[in-house]
């Protein structure tokens, strides 16, 4: 059977360099996802799109049925995606509902060892949001300047010596100038939340060891 784990299980197994796997669509993967997941979702954008307006239209028993038509046909795929990972694997979805619960069932099925986050990346969040309000805020230095003086160098050097280092601009995808995001993946205000708020996690950790 596979094991419920809490948002801070999935935190230190993730720290540890685990596997975590959002089994959501592309399109909510892409929007935003816990730091460092990978993703093999259970259905595709067309099909999430099709089974939610069945689920409206015709009720909850039919959109089950017309999902469990669907994952039938790619679950061999499926599991061959999962068996190429190193264990365990932490699977997840939006709330922890049936889409993260069905993946963790048909893996343990084929003994793969998994584990389903509680209440999916919404708890994680929320999570997250919790310790930022326990934490203790040390005396904080803010790095500045101009464009193209080092700033980054010197984090990253501090960041090698074991110095608590938070770089907003490496976490917005964004160099800062008026041209700064240039060459660089969007990062929308949901993943900045997410990055942010695990940086604090680690931080809190060393202030406490």
């Amino acid at each position: 059977m596979f094991k419920d784990i809490n948002p801070q299980d999935v935190f230190d197994l993730k720290t540890a360099g685990k596997t975590i796997v959002d089994v959501r669509s592309p399109k909510e993967f892409n929007d935003a996802t816990i730091p460092g997941a990978i993703n093999i979702p259970l259905f595709t954008d067309d099909e999430r799109a099709e089974v939610g307006t069945i689920y409206k239209q015709q009720g909850q028993e039919a959109a089950k049925d017309r999902g469990l038509e669907i994952y039938a046909k790619k679950l061999p795929a499926f599991i061959h995606a999962f068996k190429q990972l190193p264990e365990p694997i932490t699977v997840f979805c939006w709330r922890g509902g049936m889409r993260s619960k069905t993946a963790a069932t048909v893996l343990d099925l084929m003994n793969i060892n998994v584990n389903r986050l509680s209440g999916g990346i919404k708890a994680y969040r929320l999570w997250m949001k919790e310790q930022l309000k326990t934490i203790h805020i040390p005396e904080l230095f803010v790095l500045n300047g101009h464009t193209g003086n080092g700033k980054t160098k010197i984090l990253h050097t501090l960041k090698k010596q074991g110095y608590p280092v938070i770089n907003l601009e490496q976490m917005a995808s964004h160099r800062g100038s008026i041209f700064g995001q240039i060459g660089l993946p969007s990062t929308n205000q949901r993943m900045f939340d997410f990055y942010l708020g695990e940086a604090s996690c680690i931080i809190k950790r060393r202030l406490i060891s």
